[in-house]
């Protein structure tokens, strides 16, 4: 079982929405395997390759990182289609894996909305406005879809 898959719903417990930058969530992304259509995983080491693994088809891949792209529905190393996506508002509410998903929660849904530190790089800074302004119930509703299973 991946690491990330351990991650609960209280993953910033203890700290009020601390400032996480968004390499916090990327080693390791789940993925929608392009072999298989199973949930596939991305393991990043720090500065050096990404190897996609699909338990399901046995499917693998790797490359060297020299840099990525990220802040939309899809991996930062392979560009695929990330598993932990649903649309809202027209557009798509993502995250790389459950941890970052947890963490998206525990911000979007909490009423105060309070960072514990001002980085311009940090991931709930980096949040675009529509998401800011979604209501709290659509916002339930498309955790809710997140998380169900596949």
């Amino acid at each position: 079982m991946p690491d990330s898959q351990r991650a609960s719903g209280s993953y910033t417990r203890g700290m009020k929405h601390a400032a996480m930058r968004i390499e916090n969530f990327i080693e390791e992304v789940w993925v929608v395997c392009p072999h298989c259509s199973a949930t596939g995983y991305i393991r990043w080491a720090f500065r050096g390759s990404a190897q996609l693994v699909c338990p399901t088809c046995s499917a693998t891949r790797e490359r060297k990182v020299n840099r990525w792209t990220y802040g939309i529905a899809f991996d930062p190393f392979f560009q695929l289609p990330l598993r932990l996506q649903t649309p809202l508002k027209m557009k798509t509410l993502w995250a790389y894996n459950p941890a970052h998903l947890a963490y998206l929660k525990a911000f979007l849904l909490d009423p105060k909305r309070d960072v514990a530190a001002s980085f311009s790089s940090t991931v709930v800074e980096r949040l675009p406005r529509w998401l800011l302004t979604t209501r709290r119930r659509e916002l339930e509703r498309a955790f809710a879809r997140i998380e169900r299973p596949k």
